[in-house]
């Protein structure tokens, strides 16, 4: 374990990364900052942060990088041009990605030398380096163990395993249970709103009724891990009974309980394989199925209608499904000798518009190939290797934008805002998008085939 007064440096000077580099000073580390827009170090310096004038010089800095920046383009367009100056450097990136982006970029890191973590941030910007915040951090144990110490003046942290993308499933693991606490927060208030009772009369009761369930989760996650599910306190279909009284009361007083009529559906589920008088960790046979046909997608929508048959659906092979849910793979462009150029991107599917959305930099040779023909090939593959997806058709570049409000970059923002939703600073996105001269291709796709090999 190194000392605690490892000197840092910090690349990103958003909300978070200005609270990550206060935390650190705060702690007596020896801390370089850098951010595009110089300003937003002023505070920092004042306190006893060192600017940095460029990235590579932050590098240079310190033997640990923590990078805290839009998303993972953001991070190699950053580091792409200082790529050598990665040897030796220990990488911790907590810009929120997926899994496979962190797995691809660590393996980046390391071919120029460099040791990585992928990490994920369980907290907001004003909680960093109290006991409140929790910092997880995924990828070999001996590079967490030599700066665990300097990692915990952000918050606690915590190693989740040497897969670099654990970071990001753990975050997204808990995301899904956040949004399914506060979906039934709401609609419990909406419920009893429709009795005039207010929301804060609620909130005590419902922490803890919280707090009840939260003891319940040890001896659920011990029945999913051995794969056996008594029904020690109560079985689903008990709680099919209680689900079906919550949707006959919302209907009755005019309040929507979706949420709670798709957990209805995937209870019957359950039943229907034999989970009737199972404990309700047995769901977890559901939730380690694809999303059922005709569910709603990540996109909002519902997927294709069911095959005419069992067998056929179980056989059928959907390359726009892999397609929507990749964020890695590889655009071919045409280079002006004819060959074909292979760029990794990391795309998103629009699939009800048809077409695909790639972030790129402007002088690139991908660019620069589109800009002469504008014909694109995309290929992704699954995460194990056996499935392959490829959309072929015509792309249009927009940008770059010289405004950070000007058309360009408002094309960007929502391009954004499709595939991953609110950003934390959109002000400084737009600075970025404008100081990287970033170029959205959108490619009208034609042809997409695939095949699943395995």
């Amino acid at each position: 374990m190194t000392d605690e007064r490892t000197p840092v440096s910090v690349i990103g000077l958003g909300l978070m990364g200005r609270a990550l580099a206060g935390a650190l000073l705060a702690e007596g580390h020896p801390t370089t900052v850098w951010n595009r827009t110089a300003e937003k170090a002023t505070d920092l310096v004042a306190q006893g942060a060192r600017p940095a004038d460029s990235v590579d010089a932050a590098l240079a800095s310190s033997p640990l990088v923590i990078v805290c920046v839009t998303d993972y383009d953001a991070v190699r367009a950053l580091l792409t041009p200082v790529g050598a100056a990665l040897d030796g450097r220990v990488v911790v990136n907590l810009t929120s990605g997926d899994s496979a982006v962190a797995r691809g970029t660590a393996e980046w890191v390391s071919g120029r030398g460099g040791s990585y973590l992928d990490g994920a941030i369980l907290a907001g910007p004003a909680e960093i380096g109290g006991d409140k915040a929790a910092l997880l951090y995924a990828g070999p144990r001996p590079v967490f163990d030599r700066y665990a110490s300097t990692l915990g003046s952000l918050g606690p942290a915590i190693h989740v395993g040497d897969d670099h993308g654990l970071s990001s499933l753990y975050d997204v693991a808990v995301l899904g249970l956040m949004w399914g606490i506060l979906n039934g927060f709401v609609q419990g208030a909406a419920l009893l709103g429709a009795a005039g009772v207010p929301a804060t009369a609620f909130a005590p009761l419902a922490s803890r009724g919280i707090g009840t369930v939260t003891g319940w989760l040890a001896g659920y996650a011990t029945q999913i891990d051995d794969g056996t599910y008594p029904a020690d306190d109560s079985t689903i279909d008990v709680h099919l009974a209680a689900m079906a009284h919550v949707i006959a009361e919302g209907e009755t007083l005019g309040v929507n309980v979706e949420s709670t009529a798709l957990a209805r559906t995937l209870a019957e589920r359950a039943v229907a394989d034999g989970h009737g008088g199972s404990s309700y960790a047995a769901m977890i046979t559901q939730f380690r199925k694809p999303t059922a046909e005709g569910e709603p997608t990540s996109e909002g929508r519902p997927t294709a209608d069911p095959a005419p048959d069992a067998a056929a659906e179980t056989a059928a092979y959907d390359p726009r499904a892999l397609l929507e849910r990749s964020r890695l793979g590889i655009l071919a462009t045409i280079k002006s000798d004819g060959r074909p150029q292979l760029s990794p991107v990391q795309p998103y599917y629009d699939r009800a518009a048809g077409v695909i959305f790639v972030s790129m930099t402007e002088g690139r040779a991908k660019t620069a190939n589109l800009r002469r023909d504008p014909r694109a090939t995309l290929e992704v593959t699954s995460p194990d290797g056996w499935a392959w997806a490829t959309a072929e058709g015509t792309a249009t570049l927009t940008g770059p934008g010289t405004d950070p409000h000007g058309p360009e970059v408002e094309a960007l923002v929502d391009y954004y805002r499709r595939a991953a939703g609110e950003h934390p600073d959109w002000a400084e996105y737009r600075a970025v998008m404008v100081a990287d001269r970033r170029v959205l291709m959108t490619m009208t796709v034609d042809h997409v085939y695939g095949e699943r090999v395995g």
